[in-house]
């Protein structure tokens, strides 16, 4: 399958592991954001391996272990945007982080998620 903004690869585990289990639901649906919000938007997080730093402290896998999850580096008025159209979705959870240097949003495709939204 191909997506007209993402490569599969984009959202692989960083941890080096090379591993990726990103599901294409997810990527159709980072497209639909990416789509509407008609700006980039730099994955900084998808599949995530039980292996990795943040997984692996965890007493259940999240979404990005599941491969319904993405993290992406906006701020700003870009993180407003990806923030609003994600909500108007309502088809999984939105976090944000918007403080310190390494800023995103993250949207998933979590059952039971829909609508959830909280704070880093």
């Amino acid at each position: 399958m191909t997506w007209k903004n993402f490569t599969r690869e984009e959202f692989g585990c960083q941890c080096g592991c090379d591993t990726n289990e990103i599901t294409d639901e997810l990527i159709d649906y980072a497209q639909e954001i990416r789509t509407e919000a008609g700006f980039a938007l730099p994955v900084t997080s998808g599949y995530r391996c039980p292996n990795h730093k943040i997984e692996r402290d965890k007493k259940k896998p999240g979404t990005h272990a599941k491969g319904l999850a993405v993290d992406f580096g906006v701020s700003r008025g870009h993180a407003r945007i990806v923030t609003r159209i994600a909500l108007s979705k309502s088809r999984g959870g939105v976090g944000i982080n918007q403080k310190g240097l390494a800023r995103f949003i993250h949207v998933d495709i979590g059952q039971g998620r829909a609508g959830r939204i909280w704070t880093y």
